[in-house]
């Protein structure tokens, strides 16, 4: 049975975790909380995932359900940015 929470529980949660990326130190953040945080929302839905180490504090994230080898599966991979705002 799937354990993920409702759309609205999952984007509250998503938007609340901290990971804004900037080329400002002090303002870059890891991306790893929101990583696993859809890994495990992935993984309670029958993906296969892989998390991607590339650094210390930053990671991607690969998750495929089914195989190469069925007719059709599904990999989602994709970049996890979120960039801070400046008003000038």
């Amino acid at each position: 049975m799937i354990n993920t929470p409702d759309f609205n529980t999952m984007l509250s949660q998503l938007i609340a975790t901290p990971s804004v990326s900037c080329i400002t130190p002090d303002l870059d953040q890891s991306n790893l909380p929101v990583i696993h945080l859809l890994a495990n929302w992935l993984r309670d839905s029958g993906f296969a995932v892989e998390i991607m180490p590339v650094n210390d504090r930053k990671a991607n994230l690969l998750a495929r359900l089914g195989s190469a080898t069925d007719d059709g599966g599904l990999v989602l991979a994709g970049c996890l940015i979120s960039y801070a705002m400046f008003r000038s």
